[in-house]
């Protein structure tokens, strides 16, 4: 009856432990596809997250966070809700945020349900922005190739009297 005892003892502690559903969850942002490490226009925040645990993990909160880089200002925050299959790899494509030229702090992880962190660990890289606005050209320029000899063109414009600027 001992010998039965120890053994089933020892089984038992062989099994492995039950934990909560937030401590066996995994879905980790691997790679950062956007911002580029100096982006020059606007962009939408994405990154690759990966379901490591193999099991299919409903209702994860895919999570993106900038920080302006000099004043540590959270300037924006959205999340994704998605439902990884196992081993699933997902492409999360968040707003595009409004920024200014600067320097920010970008954070992308995913939590449950509770708002627990289930990324091991969260990505954060560090970019500079410089968003560049362009001036329409006026409507009022009207450009017609009136002929052209060999190598010669001759070209008219009007409604243009500070002429050609290149």
């Amino acid at each position: 009856m001992r010998k039965s005892i120890v053994i089933f003892a020892l089984i038992i502690l062989a099994l492995p432990s039950v934990n909560h559903a937030a401590d066996s969850l995994d879905v980790t942002p691997v790679e950062i596809i956007f911002p580029r490490p100096m982006q020059f226009e606007p962009f939408n925040p994405t990154a690759i997250y990966l379901e490591r645990t193999v099991q299919e993990t409903p209702y994860v909160y895919l999570m993106c966070r900038i920080e302006n880089l000099d004043l540590s200002e959270i300037l924006y925050e959205d999340t994704l809700v998605h439902c990884f299959a196992a081993n699933e790899e997902f492409t999360a494509m968040f707003a595009e945020p409004a920024l200014e030229t600067s320097g920010y702090i970008i954070t992308f992880w995913a939590e449950d349900g509770s708002g627990s962190n289930i990324s091991h660990p969260p990505l954060t890289d560090i970019f500079g922005y410089t968003g560049i606005d362009e001036t329409p050209a006026s409507d009022n320029f009207n450009l017609h190739v009136f002929t052209s000899v060999g190598s010669q063109i001759v070209l008219r414009y009007s409604n243009s009297p500070q002429g050609f600027h290149g």
